[in-house]
C-alpha cells in the first residue's frame, strides 16, 4: 500500500523550530513500514505576511510599528502552503491513503485549507492524527471531509488501519474515529514506540519520552500519549544515532522535545552516556522545559558538566491558589532553592509562566512578574490558551473557537481581559529588554531627549535597535508608563502605549519603590541610574 503523509500550513504572529519541523513526517514514515510512503513537506521555510483575521481584529490597535526589542507583534504570517502540493504530479503517484499529522487544535484552520484543496482531485481516504486532533477528534470528524481521525500514540492504530483499507475490512479500532463510529480511545494501552531523532545541520532535535503521570489541569499530554510514563529503549537510540553519519569534528546542539525527560534520572543518565559515544561533542538544552522539582544540586552540576547551554524552567505562577488550581503541586521555595543554585553558575535562564489561567487573576501575573524580575532569568510569559477536553475547560462554557485559541491571540477565556492580557506580555518583554543591558552599559548610554506635545523624541541617525530600545526604557520609566518607538521623517517618536492604567500604575511603583530587577549577569538595576540617566538625556 502506497501512502502519502503529509504536514499542513498554519497561520500566527511567529513560528518555531519545531513547528517548521517536517521529522514527523519521516518518522511516521517509519511506522507505516512495512506498506511504502512518500514525504510531502507543505511548510518548509514559506513564509507569508497576510492580513490579520477578521476573528483576531481586535488585536490590530496593539500591532503599531515598533523599533524597540520589547514591542508587540506586528505582522500576521501564515507558514507553507497547500499549494505546495502540484494535483498531478500528486494524482500520477496513485496513493491509496493520505496521512495528515497535526500538532495543535488551534491551527486547525490551515489543515482545513489542505483537506478542500486536496478533496478538489483525490477522492480517496485521508486519515489525520497528531496532538491537535487527539484533543477532539469528533470535532475533526464533523468539520472536514476526512475519513478516519486518531486519537492517541500512531503506534497503536496506523497500521492496522492501512492493513484494513488495503485488505477491504471495516477499520474498528480503539482510538480511530469515522462518520460512522465514535470510539473511546484506549490511551492506556501498552506499547513501545522508537526515538524520535531528527538532524538538521549542527542540531539534533530528540524525544524519548512520552506521557505523565503528573494532572496539571491546562496540560493535553495525556489526551496524546496517555497517563503512563514510557521511555523508548535506549538500545534504538543508539541505532539510530549510528545511521546519522555524524561529523565528529562538529559540535552539535541537542534539543530535548520531552517534557518530562528528567523524570526518570538513571534513565537520562544512560541517555547521556549513548550521546557523549555516538555524537562526541555536543551542548543540549530542554527548549519545552525542564521540571525544577525533579533536580537537586547534584543533578544540577551533573546537567552543566554535561553540557547544557540553558535552562528552561517552568514556574506556572508564584499565587499558591493557581498553583493548586492548575493540580501544579509544589511551592514557591524549591523554585527559590533550584534558581539559588542555578544562579552560581554563568548559564542563561527562561522562567516560563501563564497568564490567563480559568480562575487566575491579573494581580497574581502582575506578582509573578515582579517575582521574577528581580532574578537571574529571562522571562517566558505564555497566554493561556484552551485546548478541547484538558481539565482546564471542563467548565468552560464558551465554545472553543480554533483561531481564538492560540497563545498569541490574548483573548479572554477566564477572568482577565485581552487588554489586561497584553500588558502583562508587554510589561514581561519590557523587563527582560531592561535585563539584557549590563550596568556599565546603562552608565556609558549618551542620548539627547526631548518632549514635543505627550510625545518625547531624538534626532539624528541613531538607527540601533538596541539604542533606540534603551531611550524607550528610560522614557517609560521616568514618565511611568510604556512607550513605543516609530519614526516619523529624521525623528524617532516615542509614544505611550494604550495599556492597562492599573497595572501600569502598580508595576512602576513597585519598580522603583520595593522590586528589584537583576540583568541577566546577575547584577542589580537601580533606580538611581534612571535618574541620573533622565538628567543627562533630557531637554525641555
Amino acid at each position: 500500500m502506497k501512502v502519502a503523509i503529509l504536514n499542513h500550513p498554519f497561520t500566527d504572529f511567529y513560528s518555531s523550530p519545531k513547528r517548521m519541523n517536517c521529522g514527523a513526517l519521516y518518522y511516521l514514515g517509519e511506522i507505516v513500514k512495512p506498506h511504502t510512503y512518500c514525504a510531502f513537506d507543505l511548510v518548509r521555510n514559506k513564509k507569508k505576511e497576510i492580513r490579520i483575521p477578521n476573528s483576531l481584529r481586535y488585536l490590530s490597535e496593539y500591532t503599531a510599528s515598533d523599533k524597540t526589542n520589547y514591542s508587540f507583534f506586528q505582522k500576521y504570517y501564515k507558514f507553507g502552503d497547500a499549494g505546495l502540493l502540484d494535483p498531478d504530479k500528486f494524482v500520477a503517484e496513485e496513493f491509496d491513503c493520505v496521512l495528515v499529522t497535526t500538532f495543535a487544535f488551534c491551527y486547525f484552520e490551515g489543515l482545513k485549507e489542505l483537506i478542500e484543496y486536496i478533496r478538489k482531485f483525490y477522492r480517496k481516504p485521508i486519515i489525520v492524527g497528531g496532538s491537535g486532533v487527539s484533543s477532539n477528534p469528533g470535532y475533526y470528524l464533523d468539520n472536514l471531509d476526512i475519513d478516519f481521525a486518531v486519537k492517541g500514540p500512531a503506534e497503536l492504530s496506523l497500521c492496522k488501519i492501512l492493513d484494513s483499507i488495503e485488505e477491504g475490512r471495516e477499520v474498528d479500532y480503539k482510538g480511530v474515529f469515522s462518520k460512522e463510529k465514535r470510539t473511546a480511545s484506549d490511551n492506556c494501552a501498552d506499547y513501545s514506540f522508537k526515538p524520535y531523532v531528527f538532524l538538521r545541520g549542527d542540531t539534533l532535535m530528540l524525544q524519548l519520552t512520552r506521557g505523565c503521570p503528573k494532572d496539571c489541569a491546562y496540560c493535553s499530554i495525556k489526551l496524546n500519549s496517555g497517563d503512563v510514563y514510557r521511555k523508548s529503549p535506549t538500545d534504538l537510540l543508539e541505532s539510530a544515532l549510528q545511521t546519522r553519519r555524524l561529523d565528529g569534528a562538529k559540535v552539535y546542539r541537542i534539543n530535548f522535545e520531552d517534557d518530562n525527560l528528567t523524570y526518570d534520572w538513571e534513565y537520562f543518565e544512560n541517555v547521556m552516556e549513548i550521546l557523549k559515544k555516538n555524537v562526541g561533542s555536543f551542548t543540549f538544552s530542554f527548549e519545552n522545559g525542564v521540571d525544577f522539582t525533579t533536580l537537586d544540586e547534584r543533578k544540577i552540576y551533573k546537567l552543566i558538566e554535561s553540557g547544557i547551554s540553558q535552562w528552561n524552567l517552568s514556574l506556572t505562577s508564584v499565587n499558591y491558589d493557581t498553583l493548586k488550581n492548575s493540580k501544579r503541586n509544589y511551592i514557591l521555595e524549591l523554585y527559590d532553592s533550584i534558581m539559588n543554585i542555578i544562579e552560581k553558575y554563568n548559564l542563561p535562564v527562561i522562567t516560563y509562566f501563564i497568564s490567563g489561567l480559568i480562575g487566575d487573576k491579573s494581580d497574581n501575573i502582575l506578582a509573578t512578574i515582579l517575582y521574577l524580575a528581580g532574578k537571574r532569568t529571562a522571562l517566558g510569559i505564555s497566554s493561556f490558551y484552551p485546548v478541547p477536553n484538558t481539565k482546564a475547560v471542563l467548565g468552560l462554557k464558551e465554545e472553543i473557537v480554533p483561531e481564538l485559541a492560540k497563545g498569541s491571540s490574548f483573548y479572554k477565556w477566564g477572568d482577565v481581559s485581552t487588554k489586561k492580557l497584553i500588558t502583562l506580555f508587554m510589561l514581561s518583554r519590557f523587563v527582560n529588554s531592561i535585563k539584557t543591558v549590563t550596568v556599565k552599559e546603562w552608565m556609558d548610554f549618551s542620548v539627547k531627549i526631548f518632549k514635543k506635545n505627550a510625545d518625547f523624541y531624538i534626532t539624528g541617525a541613531m538607527s540601533d535597535k538596541t539604542a533606540l530600545s534603551k531611550t524607550g526604557i528610560l522614557v517609560s520609566i521616568i514618565n511611568e508608563d510604556i512607550y513605543y518607538c516609530c519614526k516619523v521623517g529624521e525623528e524617532y517618536i516615542f509614544r505611550k502605549r494604550d495599556l492597562d492604567d492599573q497595572i501600569i500604575k502598580r508595576f512602576f511603583f513597585s519598580i522603583k519603590n520595593d522590586i528589584i530587577i537583576k540583568n541577566s549577569g546577575g547584577e542589580v538595576i537601580s533606580g538611581e541610574i534612571w535618574s541620573g540617566l533622565w538628567e543627562k538625556a533630557y531637554r525641555s
